[in-house]
């Protein structure tokens, strides 16, 4: 499919001139080439129901519409149609494979003993021991079988492997995967570091000490896409912040120490350059000034003699002088670091420490308060390297020390500890699982639920299968195993949809339901909830970073047009999936009693636009409905208890669709507040549900990271999934936007329900997005925040 686009503003650079035309006379012609008996790529059939709604949207739909597709194809011309040979074919769908998941949250020496498999119950003593593999993101890691040897691995037997600690975006658990290898699993080898005297003597080196203390989002931060958002403070004009940070070990040396602070401009004076002046004190003392502009992220940095450092506890303070002249002057402090000389000294027993030089030398590790010690050469942390021949003495000063040789060529990293049972880590998991299940074209899905693993999906998928569709209902974390090799990442989700649509036996999945909230701090280092089904997050021009589930099922082309009915039921708790459940259980069976034919009108009160935009859909598509008007403008004095009151008793009354047109954030309509999250609460409508349409702003903000007025929920959320009550569906943005471009949008939406009798709220809301944009040129960042929350299967109860 593909869009034209006319830009009926013609611009003359020698006249200087530019001329509008109101009205164009176009002609599209369409040449049988496009229809060659050359063409042999495969076709794979979309959806009945996605079919039927492109068919609506094409200026060419009877070609289309004349169009046979099939599984596997032939495509050859006959009689000017595209002809399809269905052919059969045998697909060869191997079993998914067996493979234990191991999750680790920590850098270092991991063991699994026999004990451990068993009460996974698993006798891995009736395996080959050779053939144990380790893996990581498909590359080999190896591993030490204590006990190897006989081939069995059985009581008593250990396998150690090194693993490092996540610091993505998703996730801080790494994932490793053991499998068997019929050709023999990858094992560690070890080297030689016996000492020797005649080299030179390696005692200290560079640490580098991070702090990041993340307490602060700021969402409209520019050029933000794949950015962090978290900050560690928001500094105004003649302010400062405190970074306490400490420092072991510090080598008595005449060298120096370098001290850099990460910050972000918020603000931008276009009149005054520098607008930012910053100081970073330390322990009290200024060691550097510095001013800068705009919202650029700068980097503030001194180097200074070491001796100002102290062993211990240091304070970096990074001060906002406010002098600039600027009427706003406010920044982000993001992190710390420190560099300095350290000693080769233990802290808890454990150093990790990257050696600097060319040659040989000696390296000497002290302060260890036990003998039983081991050297891993980590600089590639896929093959490690044990040292034998390392020499352990007392280190004189109550303890012990390592001592081991290595040839240096530029930068080495090394882990030495004592053998100790808290230093050989546990994994923080080991699941049985397998591989390869979700990649198999044997499958076949009309409707896809992608969840939560600690959801029961149960009554949803029954409910979808009994209206005679495929279901395929798949946990969030197997698309990660097989898509993104166990990591979390809404990228995989989209590989995932991406493979099926492409691969999966036609015809391709139509629906997407995804269900589990999404956070925006998606680590939850902010602690207002977990991410349970990750969202896609693109950067809007008047709001910075937002939502967007559309990405997920934009799969065909370079579009951002969906190409799959999408859905998200944001729940947080079972409580809340049953409460929705149960509310698309009943919504069919509630019989047609009249309040089906009302449509409720809201507005807000800041322009007359609002009340203009309801009484034109009013006007053009509901003559044979009953629409019943709450505007806020007609009451005297904005009485807004009033108001509120009055939506209350109109919802409960029934209305099919309740459309709200105005100002709005999260979890609020109207800057008076005339309808919250609270006020859902009040409803009595459990026989009426209604569908809501926000044209506004944030209503449909799902991942928003910290509690407003309350809540943390956005109003569809609320809306979606209050008990008994409330909404069965609801059709709202996630970011700002503009009324002219709602107007469209709800002008479509309103065409295709009350019109043309498209009731499927996937279909409904999805045919209102890509007409909106490809016929009226809206910006497709509507595309994007626009999100059906409820089913997409679902069909609304016309009378």
């Amino acid at each position: 499919m593909a869009q034209i686009l006319f830009l009926p503003v013609l611009h003359n650079p020698v006249q200087q001139t530019v001329k509008l035309y109101k009205r164009l006379r176009v002609k599209v012609s369409f040449s049988d080439q496009t229809r060659s008996a050359n063409v042999t790529a495969p076709v794979v059939a979309d959806s009945p129901a996605f079919d039927s709604m492109l068919h609506s949207l094409l200026i060419n739909d009877p070609i289309v519409e004349t169009s046979e597709v099939s599984q596997t194809s032939e495509v050859f011309g006959q009689n000017n149609l595209v002809l399809r040979r269905r052919t059969a074919t045998k697909t060869l769908c191997p079993p998914p494979l067996p493979a234990l998941k191991i999750s680790i949250d920590k850098t270092g020496l991991y063991a699994i003993s026999y004990a451990d498999f068993l009460a996974l119950g698993l006798d891995v003593s009736v395996l080959d021991a050779h053939q144990i593999q380790m893996s990581y993101i498909d590359q080999p890691v190896p591993v030490l079988i204590a006990g190897e040897q006989d081939g069995v691995f059985g009581p008593g037997d250990v396998l150690y492997f090194y693993a490092q600690a996540a610091n993505g975006l998703y996730t801080r658990n790494n994932i490793y995967w053991l499998t068997l290898n019929p050709d023999g699993g990858t094992r560690i080898n070890f080297k030689e570091g016996t000492p020797v005297p005649t080299h030179a003597q390696l005692t200290a080196f560079k640490q580098t000490v991070h702090v990041e203390n993340n307490q602060v989002w700021w969402s409209r931060m520019p050029n933000s896409t794949k950015r962090d958002h978290l900050f560690w403070k928001e500094l105004g004009a003649e302010n400062s912040v405190e970074m306490p940070v400490t420092l072991h070990h510090l080598a008595q040396t005449a060298g120096n120490a370098t001290v850099r602070v990460m910050l972000q401009g918020k603000t931008d004076n276009p009149v005054i350059d520098p607008d930012h002046h910053t100081k970073i004190l330390l322990n009290g003392v200024e060691i550097h000034d510095a001013q800068w502009d705009g919202q650029a992220v700068f980097l503030q940095e001194v180097t200074f003699g070491q001796a100002k450092l102290l062993e211990g506890q240091n304070t970096v303070t990074l001060v906002s002088v406010g002098n600039t002249g600027a009427t706003a002057d406010i920044l982000y402090v993001n992190w710390l670091e420190i560099d300095y000389t350290a000693t080769m000294t233990a802290v808890q027993d454990q150093l990790t420490f990257e050696a600097t030089g060319t040659g040989p030398y000696n390296l000497t590790v002290s302060g260890f308060s036990r003998p039983e010690l081991l050297v891993l050469d980590v600089t590639d942390p896929l093959q490690i390297v044990p040292l034998l021949g390392a020499t352990v003495s007392a280190d004189g000063a109550g303890g012990f020390q390592v001592q081991y040789a290595e040839q240096l060529d530029g930068r080495k990293t090394y882990y030495t500890f004592t053998v100790a049972e808290e230093h050989l880590l546990k994994p923080a998991a080991i699941t049985i699982d397998s591989i390869g299940w979700l990649q198999s074209p044997c499958h076949r899905a009309d409707y896809v639920i992608i969840y939560h693993d600690s959801f029961d999906i149960n009554a949803l998928q029954n409910l979808v299968a009994a209206r005679g569709v495929q279901v395929m209902a798949v946990p969030v974390s197997e698309i990660y195993d097989e898509f993104n090799h166990g990591l979390p990442d809404p990228q995989a989700i989209k590989d995932f949809l991406t493979y099926a649509y492409k691969n999966y036996t036609p015809p391709r999945p139509a629906y997407v339901v995804l269900v589990g909230d999404a956070n925006a701090d998606t680590l939850n280092e902010l602690g207002h909830g977990i991410n349970y089904v990750p969202t896609h997050t693109f950067h809007t021009r008047e709001m910075g970073e937002t939502a967007s589930d559309n990405w997920f099922v934009s799969v065909s082309g370079d579009d951002p047009l969906p190409d799959m009915f999408l859905g998200r039921i944001a729940v947080r708790t079972q409580a809340e999936l049953d409460a929705v459940v149960n509310k698309l259980i009943r919504y069919p069976q509630a019989p047609l009693d009249g309040w089906q034919r009302n449509v409720l009108f809201i507005t807000d009160n800041n322009t007359r636009d609002f009340e203009v935009v309801s009484e034109q859909l009013i006007a053009q598509h509901l003559a044979d409905y009953t629409s019943k008007r709450v505007y806020l403008g007609q009451y005297a004095n904005n009485e807004v208890e009033a108001v509120t009151q009055d939506i209350i008793q109109a919802i409960d009354a029934g209305a099919v669709v309740t459309n709200y047109t105005g100002h709005g954030s999260l979890n609020l309509w109207a800057g008076e507040d005339i309808f919250n999250f609270k006020d859902v609460m009040s409803l009595n409508n459990p026989d009426k549900l209604t569908f809501v349409i926000a044209l506004n702003c944030q209503n449909g903000w799902f991942s928003y990271y910290k509690p407003f007025r309350g809540t943390s929920d956005s109003l569809a959320e609320t809306f979606l999934k209050a008990d008994g009550k409330g909404a069965i569906g609801m059709f709202a943005p996630s970011g700002l936007g503009y009324t002219h471009e709602h107007e469209i949008l709800a002008n479509e939406l309103f065409q295709r329900l009350f019109q043309d009798k498209e009731t499927e709220l996937g279909t409904l809301t999805t045919l209102a997005k890509i007409a909106a944009v490809t016929h009226y040129g809206i910006s497709t960042e509507n595309l994007e925040m626009f999100t059906l929350f409820g089913d997409p299967g679902l069909r609304l109860r016309l009378e």
